[in-house]
């Protein structure tokens, strides 16, 4: 799909006293590839006004994507589900979820398990997602080690 290519939707508006009106609004649709242009479509930024991007980074677009309007984006959003991911990355690793695999009782190895309270856990950057996993690394009694170009929430300390 080409950048210029647009969708004009119909929305509904809602203005005092909560009537509906028909607002037209121009979408352009972006991806990995249509964003990786080098410039910027005929006509851009068109009427937009705003831009939502459903990711939590900005930094795949282009320099000409940010020469319209206000862009704004999901940052945060998937920070609780993907720190969980994390722990339980880190309870696979240590309970050596994939070593004592056993389909019959020929498979069955006595095997060390690891404690992860009382571990370290170290995290670079402590951006939302960097925070939460912090948050629920204490919260396990892991030790928590962290390198961030700020300060700390006082929540993670």
């Amino acid at each position: 799909i080409a950048v210029a290519t647009t969708t004009v939707l119909r929305a509904k508006a809602f203005a005092p006293p909560l009537a509906p009106s028909n607002t037209d609004t121009q979408t352009y649709i972006f991806n990995a590839h249509v964003a990786a242009q080098p410039a910027a479509p005929a006509g851009w930024p068109g009427k937009l006004r705003w831009i939502q991007v459903g990711s939590a980074g900005v930094d795949i677009f282009p320099d000409w994507f940010f020469t319209g309007p206000v862009v704004t984006c999901g940052r945060g959003i998937q920070a609780p589900p993907m720190a969980e991911y994390v722990l339980a990355a880190i309870f696979a690793h240590e309970k050596r979820f994939w070593s004592v695999l056993a389909r019959s009782p020929a498979d069955w190895r006595e095997t060390k398990l690891f404690d992860v309270a009382g571990k370290t856990v170290g995290i670079a950057g402590l951006g939302a997602v960097g925070s939460e996993v912090a948050i629920r690394a204490a919260a396990i009694g892991m030790k928590v080690t962290t390198i961030a170009r700020s300060s700390p929430p006082p929540s993670i300390t």
